[in-house]
């Protein structure tokens, strides 16, 4: 009895399984076929327009840029050091200020340099009586020498000794001149106009004669440089552009393109040495800083005209791709009607592009629906002053 119910059991969950796959392949037959070598979908020309916003597309003259990457650098640094050896009497700064050129920045204990310097102009005044005395001899030795009452050779010693005489008056000039300009040395100058620093050294300190350590450092921040290090990419033909682009204007950005310098900057030149360590040319423009804006260190990005181009200037998100990548615009000719025009990019400018390709007269461009529309398509456009690719 067990082995019979087992049998009926399994042939009621056989006949299930039949009709259930009856069922099945009954459903798919019914379905529709699907061509996959049907034609496109043909445009329904009495379908209600498609609204969209349009601009002209003129064709203008625009510019093309280089944007390069750039680090600003002072226009002037000098390192204070001293130039005798000496106790620093007084600081004379205030740090973190602004000072101007030849104003006193140190003073150095003077008191050895004005001694030296009172020796010095001692030794002198006795050159010159030496020498004045040397010469009274020499003119009675004359008269002598004509009444021949003493021998040609004691003349020409005195004037072998008058000439010494004079050169040592040379000498001791030299002396005192050295002696006054230690002297000098002893009040720290500044060299430049500028910002200057922190002071590393405090009032009775010994500081040496061009020591390694600076005093302090003084900065000019205004005009001030951006250096730009090139790579040498395509180094033959911009060589030939920068070496015609010295003494042109060019402008400066900060972290975006949004954030732009206010003041022109003019590039002074282009270095023909290729850094080694970069693989790159040093370029080196100029920029008024009159607000100390642009600090040393810091990183800009800079413009430089390269060429004028003539062409259509669209907004990025008008330009589309086909499945092989090309680009293309969607234009709205004189009949409202969808066209496809294939273009090529000839540059970027900030967020648009510039185009050329064979756009027909009073084209314009669609500036929105970009993903409803299709060839053929009608459209109902609004022409849009405030977007476009003039």
């Amino acid at each position: 009895m067990p082995r019979l119910s087992i049998v009926v059991i399994f042939l009621i969950i056989l006949i299930m399984a039949i009709i259930g796959l009856t069922f099945v392949f009954g459903s798919y037959q019914t379905q529709p076929q699907i061509n996959a070598s049907a034609a496109p979908i043909k445009v329904n020309a009495s379908a209600a327009p498609i609204k969209v916003n349009v601009s002209k597309l003129v064709k203008l003259r625009h510019p093309i840029y280089f944007e390069l990457l750039g680090r600003v650098t002072p226009f002037e640094v000098s390192q204070i050091r001293p130039q005798v050896t000496g106790i620093i009497q007084e600081k004379t700064f205030v740090e973190g200020s602004n000072v101007v050129q030849n104003q006193q920045l140190y003073q150095i204990e003077p008191a050895p340099f004005i001694a030296a310097f009172n020796h010095a102009k001692a030794n002198l005044v006795k050159a010159k009586a030496i020498y004045d005395t040397v010469k009274m001899r020499k003119d009675r030795f004359y008269t002598l020498l004509k009444k021949k009452s003493i021998s040609v050779q004691k003349y020409e010693d005195v004037l072998l000794e008058l000439a010494e005489a004079e050169a040592q008056i040379l000498v001791e000039q030299a002396k005192v001149e050295e002696a006054e300009i230690n002297l000098n040395y002893t009040k720290v100058l500044a060299p430049i106009s500028g910002y200057i620093g922190k002071s590393n050294v405090t009032k009775g300190a010994l500081v040496t004669t061009n020591q390694d350590e600076a005093l302090a450092q003084i900065t000019s921040l205004d005009p001030i440089y951006v250096d730009i290090n090139q790579p040498i990419q395509n180094i033959d033909r911009k060589i030939d552009f920068l070496a015609k682009l010295k003494n042109q204007t060019i402008t400066l950005h900060f972290d975006s393109s949004i954030n732009s310098y206010p003041l022109p900057g003019i590039l002074k030149f282009a270095d023909i040495v290729i850094d080694e360590d970069t693989n790159s040319i040093l370029l080196r423009a100029e920029f008024a800083n009159p607000n100390k804006v642009l600090l040393p260190g810091l990183f800009v990005k800079v413009k430089l005209l390269e060429k004028f181009v003539i062409g259509y200037k669209i907004p990025q998100h008008t330009l589309q791709r086909n499945p092989e990548g090309s680009p293309f615009i969607y234009i709205a000719d004189q009949n409202s009607t969808i066209q496809i025009i294939d273009v090529d990019i000839m540059s970027q400018l900030d967020n648009h592009y510039v185009i050329t390709g064979k756009i027909p007269k009073d084209a314009f461009l669609l500036l929105d629906n970009l993903v409803r529309v299709q060839l053929g398509n009608k459209v109902e456009t609004h022409l849009n002053t405030a977007i476009g690719g003039q």
